[in-house]
């Protein structure tokens, strides 16, 4: 590989022939190579000599021809020029070879001559990108990306959307980072393609498309009907690990009976208070069952809610007190003062032989 190079012709006596050239430069976007070269004469300082025949050929093309006498010094130059040499990979590999020929003193023929190739070092053009998953959430996804050569600029496309700047975070060495995309949704699949502007050629190079799944919110997995009085045991997923808030409301989805509170690990157990049992009595009416839903979400944000519905049931076996107000009966509460404080009170009848709480 080389950017520059020299040969020479065989001596007539003390009469000879160079061809010099280097690389003035390259365009990574055309891949092709621009090449400046010039044939110079060499003699003895002074000395001249008659050259009849000058013919040149670069990369298979005739450069030069003169077939008339001129006579030449130490240093004359025959001719000079520049050329294009396209690259014969899409990688930027480049070759070409040079002929010259020429008479030394005599009118016809060529007793003179050189003929040589060299291979042009590599043009910098595309770069390798690898990329894989590095994290996901709920609402965004994290790509890691890899180059083979430094880059300067990161892009991504969302589902064949328009390629968008990833503001990364890159290694000192430009060739891996990464980035996260923001403001998804849960429980979908995106697409992600990945692209990096090689660095010294200014060309753009894809990764394979990548697909991530955001996670999907908390959801309610068992959530079983009960008697009036049990306590209530839900299971439910968390796939994010995100923290969670449970609770209980009517079918509205407005009115609480039991208040949002933390819930972790993949189930959770509500021990109704006497207040949360009294809210479920009033729901009664006339029936001796009632429906009522909970709900899991992440914890303040109310976009990721998930609710199932259960029934309680008040069953035969559960007495209650009722006193008649204005006319119709309301539920009763039994309270008995213990070292000068008012507690609530409970009673226990005897069904069959069992003691059953009275609620």
């Amino acid at each position: 590989m080389a950017t520059s190079g020299s040969i020479n012709t065989g001596s007539v006596g003390s009469f000879y022939f160079t061809f010099d050239w280097y690389r003035t430069g390259y365009s990574s976007s055309l891949n092709e190579h621009y090449i400046h070269y010039t044939v110079t004469a060499h003699n003895s300082p002074g000395s001249y000599r008659t050259i009849y025949l000058k013919d040149l050929w670069i990369a298979g093309s005739q450069k030069y021809y003169e077939a008339g006498g001129s006579t030449c010094y130490d240093g004359t130059v025959i001719t000079s020029g520049d050329i294009t040499i396209p690259s014969s990979t899409s990688a930027g590999d480049g070759w070409f070879n040079v002929y010259f020929g020429a008479g030394v003193g005599t009118a016809s023929g060529t007793n003179c001559s050189l003929e040589g190739s060299w291979d042009l070092d590599r043009i910098p053009r595309y770069t390798t990108v690898w990329n894989s998953e590095r994290g996901k959430s709920l609402n965004s996804i994290s790509v890691n990306w890899t180059t083979a050569d430094a880059r300067d600029w990161t892009q991504y496309s969302l589902n064949d959307g328009v390629w968008t700047d990833a503001y990364d975070t890159v290694a000192s060495d430009q060739k891996n980072g990464y980035y996260t995309i923001y403001n998804l949704q849960p429980n979908t699949t995106y697409k992600v393609r990945t692209r990096c502007r090689r660095q010294d050629s200014g060309l753009w190079s894809e990764a394979s498309d990548l697909y991530i799944t955001t996670y999907d919110i908390a959801k309610l997995t068992t959530v079983p009907n009960i008697n009036h009085g049990d306590n209530l045991t839900v299971s439910y997923t968390n796939p994010s690990g995100s923290s969670l808030e449970i609770s209980i409301f009517k079918t509205d989805g407005l009115t609480p009976i039991a208040n949002y509170r933390s819930c972790s690990g993949s189930s959770y157990t509500f021990q109704f208070t006497d207040a949360e049992l009294d809210k479920l009595y009033k729901l009664y009416g006339n029936n001796n069952s009632v429906t009522v839903r909970v709900y899991i979400k992440t914890a303040n944000n109310f976009n990721y809610l998930h609710f199932k519905e259960f029934t309680v049931t008040f069953t035969g076996n559960q007495k209650t007190i009722k006193v008649k107000t204005s006319g119709e009966y309301k539920r009763g509460k039994v309270y008995v003062k213990v070292d000068g404080a008012w507690k609530r009170g409970i009673i226990w009848t005897k069904v069959d032989g069992t003691w059953k709480k009275s609620i």
